[in-house]
């Protein structure tokens, strides 16, 4: 059980730069220093078309305490660096509400 022991891996927040380009669009450079444990789980791999050809894309399910997610402030425009991965966050759930365990739904960036 999540809540009964330390969680295996340690995720580095990387959270938007915050700076805008000269159109007013947000730019694609990302910094953090939060650290956050975690556990991983790959759902699925695998190939889809995409652009000029095939690409493989992964989805993952991380873990994680929920007053961890509230501290480090964690939404859907942040990524996650795990064990050299780094995942784009889809989708944030609050398991049963009970604002306990967290579990982000994540594609892999390459």
């Amino acid at each position: 059980m999540i809540s009964a022991g330390r969680l295996r891996y340690a995720a580095t927040v990387l959270q938007p730069s915050g700076s805008k380009d000269a159109l007013g669009l947000r730019d694609s450079s990302f910094a953090g220093n939060r650290v956050v444990r975690c556990e991983l789980t790959q759902l699925s791999g695998s190939e889809v078309e995409y652009a000029h050809g095939a690409t493989e894309m992964n989805l993952w399910q991380v873990r994680c305490r929920w007053p961890d997610i509230a501290r480090c402030s964690i939404t859907t425009a942040c990524r996650l660096l795990v064990r050299g991965k780094t995942l784009r966050i889809t989708q944030v759930l609050n398991t049963y509400e009970a604002d306990r365990i967290a579990v982000l739904l994540c594609t892999e960036v390459n």
